[in-house]
């Protein structure tokens, strides 16, 4: 038996010692402790020392103003010790630990600026190695390519065995917008297709020859494709539609209520304005007795004789046949809409969206309508718009039945959900030439007198919190508009085909505004907000939406997704207009505002659309508008079966 000890063990003993955080230099460097009145202040518990390349100046900015800036953001006390060309920090550790990463931002961007502005000059460098056998093969094909893409820009004396001629009727557009500067897209036609061509001013024709058949139909085909593409220009519109209600009503419209949210995001004046002036459309069964209807919007009086009684509740033969009527107006829009940006290399998607129909412009007379009025006149005045309100709900907890639903129904991704990030903003195509702080007057007027793009920035991060998979789109168009209302449910859907231009390259990411606001976009590691850094005058981010998808699997090759969006209006966040090196952090702000949205879509629209994407010059996807269109795994037409998944989904939406 072991005795126990005569002294008791004393825990406090085996406790260590909490480890100071403080940098071990500063606290120990005693050579310099003169320079601080004891008087005044303590040691600082760190501080960062200048760059020997750079100015206090172009650090700190006029008057410090920059350091004023890191101390209201980080509510650390710092100090320019100018003996020592420092900066003495006092604070926790977040504080100081976040000064000091704000100052180095600052000495970052500094030297990005310097390396850009920086001559290249020639200097020695060590000789060629010799080629390898492998390496020496492979060059050689290199150069007998290229030497044959040379080859097809002369075209032959005498015609080959196989000749083809591509007319273009339209005499108006000029050659050099077809072929490009110096030839550049007839000279590549010619060699990725290995085919002589040429142009013949005279008749206004392209002619081909080649002793291989297929090289010239192929040839013909892409040259056709590329004078469609620039021939054409999309053809936009917006297609009104009435859902055939189950039995007759008359149509009227109703003011929205006061909290009803219209647009996904407005600015307050312009929400309140169009709240103040949009309408709901209400139908009407019973109680109500019609002598005539006025339609101010056609400027004409037209006289309904309902015989003074309360309206039929049967409906006419033709609101019978008003599905049918609805299903060939979306086939011709979608035809013709798809057809235009065919051909196109463009960014293209199309989705269904579910939430509120509101008419913004309408008759003045609010007399109730008849369906067969409504129908023929109404919703086919010109003067008839409308805005589509996407909001189904602004907190997660109204949303609890929808999430049962889909769990029940719906099978969940693997990768839901997920989260990405749009930023909205204007830029200019390209950098402008830094100009001197003291004269930041004449930069803003240099950008304002240079072109301004509206550009959308969508954002993917990785597990680690790194910049992933991100585009820049420009130009973007909606093509087809499809809004369907419904007289007998909460609940209305729009259906949207919609294009964008996609300018992200990664060979020019350094050398373009959006490019050079990505490289220095983070997240906060605690809150998962957006992190940014505003690099100069040519990119100005207007709108910032944090997005967090749930995505489902639903039946008939359907993708559901449940989409909520939290917006920072970045013009009321009160940031300084002369910050420009300092990260600008959400997560000190609250969004001004969030909403629920509901979309769906075919998996086979996402994977046609998606091959527009990687077109090369001349050549055409595999789909056409008929192609698209059609559901090779369903029985019904797939315009029907467009509309039967919304009112499946509507009903869903109608439990919450």
């Amino acid at each position: 038996m072991i005795n126990d000890p005569e002294i008791p063990y004393d825990r406090e003993f085996d406790t260590p010692e909490e480890e100071d955080w403080r940098d071990l230099r500063i606290v120990a460097y005693n050579s310099h402790t003169e320079l601080y009145n004891s008087s005044q202040r303590q040691l600082p518990d760190d501080n960062w020392l200048f760059p020997p390349e750079f100015t206090v100046e172009a650090v700190l900015g006029i008057n410090h103003r920059k350091l004023n800036e890191i101390r209201r953001d980080t509510s650390a006390s710092l100090q320019f010790n100018e003996p020592l060309r420092q900066i003495d920090i006092w604070g926790d550790r977040d504080s100081v630990k976040r000064a000091r990463h704000m100052l180095d931002l600052i000495v970052e961007r500094l030297q990005q600026h310097s390396d850009a502005t920086k001559p290249k000059s020639r200097k020695w460098g060590k000789a060629d190695r010799k080629l390898t056998k492998k390496e020496q093969k492979r060059a050689n094909r290199k150069l007998a390519q290229q030497m044959e893409n040379l080859n097809y820009r002369q075209y032959p004396d005498e015609p080959f065995q196989y000749k083809a001629i591509v007319p273009f009727p339209d005499k108006s557009i000029p050659p050099r917008t077809i072929f490009g500067s110096r030839n550049e897209y007839l000279n590549r036609l010619c060699a990725e297709c290995k085919c002589y061509m040429r142009y013949n001013e005279s008749m206004n024709v392209v002619e081909l020859t080649h002793n291989i058949e297929a090289s010239v139909i192929k040839a013909a085909e892409r040259m056709r494709n590329w004078y469609l593409s620039v021939c054409r220009t999309p053809s936009t519109s917006v297609v009104h539609i009435l859902k055939q209600p189950s039995n007759n009503m008359v149509v009227q419209f109703r003011a929205l209520p006061p909290d009803f949210t219209v647009l996904r995001y407005a600015s307050p004046a312009q929400e309140q304005k169009t709240r103040r002036h949009g309408r709901l459309l209400e139908g009407l069964t019973t109680g109500i007795i019609i002598d005539q209807i006025y339609d101010d919007m056609d400027s004409t009086n037209a006289d309904y004789d309902l015989d003074q009684r309360s309206i039929s509740s049967e409906l006419s033969n033709e609101i019978k046949e008003l599905d049918e009527a609805n299903a060939k107006k979306m086939k011709t829009a979608l035809e013709v809409g798809l057809e235009s940006i065919r051909l196109m290399k463009w960014d293209i998607r199309m989705k269904l969206y579910f939430g509120h129909v509101v008419v913004t412009q309408y008759p003045r007379n609010n007399t109730p309508r008849t369906l067969e009025h409504f129908v023929n006149k109404t919703l086919a005045s010109k003067n008839f718009t409308t805005k589509f309100a996407p909001s189904i709900a602004e907190r997660i907890e109204d949303l609890e039945d929808v999430f049962a639903w889909l769990t029940h129904h719906c099978t969940e991704y693997t990768y839901s959900p997920n989260t990405s990030y749009i930023i909205e903003a204007r830029q200019s195509p390209s950098l402008v030439e830094k100009i001197s702080e003291n004269r930041q007057t004449l930069h803003r007027k240099l950008v304002k007198d240079h072109e301004q793009w509206n550009t959308t920035l969508i954002v993917n991060f990785t597990s680690e919190k790194r910049v992933g998979v991100w585009r820049c789109l420009v130009e973007q168009l909606d093509i087809t508009t499809i809004q369907s209302a419904d007289l007998q449910d909460d609940y209305d859907w729009e259906l949207k085909l919609q294009r964008a231009v996609n300018m992200s390259k990664d060979e020019t990411r350094s050398s373009t505004p959006h490019g050079l606001f990505v490289d220095n976009l983070e997240l906060n590691q605690e809150s998962d907000r957006l992190v940014y850094l505003p690099n100069c005058l040519c990119y100005s981010p207007q709108l910032i939406t944090q997005k967090k998808k749930w995505i489902y699997a639903y039946t008939d090759d359907w993708t559901i997704e449940l989409i909520r969006d939290e917006i920072w209006d970045i013009n009321l966040l009160n940031i300084p207009p002369g910050r420009h090196y300092l990260p600008v952090d959400l997560s000190m702000y609250e969004p001004q505002r969030t909403i629920f949205r509901l979309a769906m879509y075919r998996e086979q629209w996402k994977s046609r659309l998606s091959e527009n994407a990687m077109l090369e010059l001349g050549e055409a996807p595999s789909w056409t508008p008929t192609i698209f269109l059609k559901n090779p795994n369903d029985e019904k037409e797939t315009l029907e079966s467009i509309v039967d998944a919304a009112q499946t989904v509507k009903r869903a939406l109608n439990q919450k």
